[in-house]
């Protein structure tokens, strides 16, 4: 941009207007889907990739009334598909051979939002996450001298990335020069049994009253989450490899199966701590409200949230208020004892 203003600003009268630079960004902090779309048609990939998640939870695109679009487009961003987009000022724009990598970090408390939102487990966003609450290690975290950067890890690391950043970017040589020529990695014979295996296992404990039974939506993409953690480790390992190793394999399978026991762990953490939200609001609004309540009145006048769990979703609510003995059924009314 400084070169353009500088040849702009020595432009002779009569000499044809040069275009401005294009605006292009490996990764990205804070970004709608509407900007990130609009980055994708002047490069190939991009990763949205913040410290602070609740930028991204809390922003435009992911927003109320605005959640259900913004979901939608990380997913087909995820399984590589066409993006495409009408509107009136930007007209047609249909990007191909793109991709888009996430990664966030979120407090907590943000964090069980996101694990017990229905629109999140509903459209499958959540089940395209590799989700994980590390335990802390205050108490634990005494000083040390030295440089992390000096590490042999660190280093092979940054060497790897190094490697694979001064490669460019495979495109297809045509009009649109910024969609992907992909190529497959296909597994060895070894790998592919491994992977088999693990896939069936998986698909097992998804019945009724398995394992996984209460998290198939999940469950149902682990083979494929290994699967894609795979390549990448093998690609990460040898750019040029056409294979997956079955050591490569095996380590992203116990890498999936990490993961899948943090999303039993937390969705399951996340429904609980819900609940427990939902009894302490509905047993401070009716002894606000007491001492009786009648039952109509619960259906009709709580707060929005319990209102939209309807009779059946809140019957169980009553029951267990009253069976912790805060309050006591009296015909068609609901007394707050004291």
């Amino acid at each position: 941009m400084l070169d353009f203003e500088r040849s702009r600003a020595e432009r002779q009268k009569g000499e044809p207007q040069e275009t401005p630079p294009v605006a292009k960004s490996l990764t990205i902090g804070k970004a709608t889907v509407e900007g990130l779309h609009g980055l994708l048609r002047s490069q190939s990939h991009v990763g949205l990739f913040t410290g602070e998640g609740g930028e991204l939870l809390g922003g435009h695109s992911l927003r109320e009334d605005r959640r259900s679009a913004g979901l939608a487009w990380f997913l087909k961003a995820w399984g590589a598909e066409t993006l495409d987009t009408l509107t009136r000022g930007d007209g047609l724009s249909i990007l191909l051979g793109r991709r888009v990598s996430l990664h966030a970090m979120v407090q907590p408390v943000l964090l069980r939002g996101l694990l017990v939102d229905p629109l999140a487990q509903g459209q499958g966003f959540l089940a395209r996450c590799l989700v994980a609450e590390p335990g802390s290690l205050a108490g634990s975290r005494l000083f040390k001298a030295g440089n992390p950067f000096d590490a042999s890890a660190v280093q092979a690391y940054h060497a790897a990335m190094r490697n694979l950043l001064s490669r460019p970017a495979p495109v297809k040589k045509h009009s649109d020069s910024h969609e992907l020529e992909t190529r497959p990695i296909g597994m060895s014979a070894n790998a592919a049994a491994l992977w088999i295996e693990f896939y069936n296992q998986i698909e097992r404990e998804q019945t009724s009253g398995a394992a996984l039974g209460d998290a198939r939506a999940f469950a149902s993409k682990a083979a494929e989450h290994a699967a894609r953690i795979a390549g990448i480790v093998e690609i990460v390992t040898d750019p040029d490899a056409t294979e997956v190793s079955v050591e490569t394999m095996g380590g992203a399978i116990a890498v999936a199966s990490f993961y899948i026991a943090e999303h039993v762990r937390l969705t399951g953490a996340g429904i609980e701590d819900r609940r427990f939200a939902q009894l302490r609001s509905l047993h401070a609004w009716l002894t606000a409200r007491g001492p009786m309540v009648p039952t109509a009145d619960v259906l009709q006048l709580a707060p929005r949230p319990l209102r939209d769990l309807k009779a059946h979703g809140l019957r169980p609510l009553l029951d267990e208020l009253a069976g912790r003995g805060y309050i006591r059924l009296a015909g068609i009314a609901w007394e707050v004892r004291p």
